[in-house]
């Protein structure tokens, strides 16, 4: 209950820091709709890619990806980050190259 607390006051924080950056960054509030917890991820894109704007996110591609890739919990998460990044899924991608080919 300690640790959700914390987690709590952390949101709070990062919303209020968001909603006061007058550059616009909602950083945590996009990882948020993206269903990715906004904790842990904000850290990761701070920490490991140096992002700290919801706006950097659109110069993010599959090198980045690849870095936040070591840091992933859950399967889902992959996903997740793929779609906010707009990285293709590389085997969804080879199972649609599959279904052409054979219809062909």
């Amino acid at each position: 209950e300690e640790q959700d607390n914390a987690d709590h006051h952390k949101v709070k924080k990062l919303r209020k820091e968001n909603s006061e950056d007058p550059t616009g960054s909602d950083l945590a509030l996009k990882l948020e709709d993206a269903g990715l917890d906004q904790v842990f991820w904000t850290d990761i894109f701070k920490n490991v890619l140096n992002v700290t704007s919801s706006k950097q996110l659109q110069y993010l591609g599959g090198m980045e990806y690849k870095e936040l890739e070591k840091h992933v919990r859950h399967e889902w998460e992959k996903r997740a980050l793929q779609k906010l990044l707009g990285v293709p899924d590389r085997k969804r991608k080879l199972v649609e190259e599959e279904q052409c080919i054979r219809k062909a």
